[in-house]
């Protein structure tokens, strides 16, 4: 169906509830919003999120417990500039001091805590650890923490207001190993759940390792030693499944 077509089987979903606190959950929360201004009638009760507005909203009364705080796309930048500079990681040497680096870093550690995959390579392990450990030290919770934080909730069996209630999922797609546990604990706890997709979903779970990290180290490597032939995308880069690494500079995007 086309993404337009959604609003039928929702509206369907939402007069059938009528009366009752829903849950519903899209990949981006103005979806969920277009959809709910179309039924006629009081919209209270329904709460709409995003799945990563969800994920924090979830994770909150656990970080809370934890003393732990989200951390920003600014902070966390920051904070892998100064763990790159206290760790010893030759392999990234030459792009350690480039603008952009830090938060190429900070998505490629991110996406592999978020698949609970171990580094590939050994220097990229230790900026993984000494990420993971300056996070703890500050009571910082990533992306990944704060998954696991709902899943903490979620499998607790405690009372929340926003589990355990009819849930629709519109059009939600699982990017990575730790969201894909979350939605099934969700489903798990709802009173009833209610899956519709737009045609143009992926068949299948789209992985999020970062693919600039990879790039960028691979285009240093290659200017310092004067060769342009591609690299070996496993022993060559940081993320051996980053098919793009072993594009050339001028093809990837």
């Amino acid at each position: 169906m086309e993404y337009s077509a959604l609003y039928g089987p929702a509206l369907a979903f939402l007069r059938r509830n009528i009366g009752k606190d829903v849950l519903v959950v899209a990949m981006e929360r103005q979806a969920a919003d277009h959809i709910v201004r179309e039924l006629v009638g009081s919209h209270a009760g329904i709460h709409r999120y995003s799945l990563r507005q969800l994920i924090a909203a979830l994770a909150a009364p656990v970080l809370t417990v934890r003393e732990q705080r989200p951390i920003t796309s600014l902070a966390a930048a920051a904070l892998a500039a100064q763990v790159i500079a206290k760790t010893d990681a030759s392999y990234y040497r030459p792009v350690a001091n480039t603008p952009g680096f830090p938060a190429a870093l900070v998505e490629t550690l991110t996406g592999l805590r978020l698949e609970k995959e171990v580094p590939p390579s050994p220097d990229l392990l230790a900026l993984a650890q000494a990420y993971s450990t300056a996070l703890g030290e500050n009571n910082f919770a990533d992306a990944a923490d704060q998954c696991e934080a709902a899943i903490a909730l979620t499998v607790s069996r405690d009372a929340h207001p926003l589990l355990g209630l009819p849930t629709l999922l519109i059009d939600i797609r699982s990017e990575n190993a730790c969201e894909e546990r979350f939605l099934e604990l969700l489903a798990a706890r709802a009173e009833g759940i209610e899956t519709i997709f737009a045609e143009t979903r992926p068949t299948e779970r789209i992985p999020q390792p970062a693919c600039c990290l990879a790039r960028q180290t691979d285009r240093a490597h290659r200017a310092g030693s004067g060769k342009t032939k591609n690299c070996d995308p496993v022993r060559k880069t940081p993320l051996g499944r980053i098919h793009l690494a072993s594009e050339s500079p001028h093809t990837a995007k």
